[in-house]
């Protein structure tokens, strides 16, 4: 922005001619156009894309795979579970790949 208000003093004072100033006027408004778009992708981030992959991948594995399972399927925890956690008190917590935490407690005896 400040380029453009120095171009705009340059052909008010009559050191520039109409057509350059144009020229370079619209180089400016070009790269101030770029960066708004990059400005807008890094405010749209929100730090999120993790776990929106994550759950998009888990979506797409259920809709693959409708059917209530009686049976363990190590492929199918392969792909969703991320890790196994298990607490002090005997909890066993599953951390799937968007980040959700299911937990198992122990039962109290």
């Amino acid at each position: 922005m400040e380029q453009s208000h120095i171009l705009q003093r340059v052909m008010l004072k009559g050191y520039m001619d109409s057509a350059i100033f144009m020229e370079k006027q619209n180089a400016i408004n070009i790269k101030i156009e770029e960066y708004k778009k990059k400005r807008n992708v890094l405010l749209e981030s929100n730090g999120y894309e993790k776990e929106i992959e994550g759950t998009n991948r888990i979506l797409q594995i259920i809709k693959y795979n409708p059917v209530i399972m009686d049976n363990y399927q190590e492929e199918l925890f392969i792909h969703t579970v991320d890790k196994v956690l298990i607490g002090k008190n005997g909890d066993i917590t599953f951390r799937l790949i968007n980040n959700l935490e299911l937990t198992e407690y122990r039962a109290k005896r």
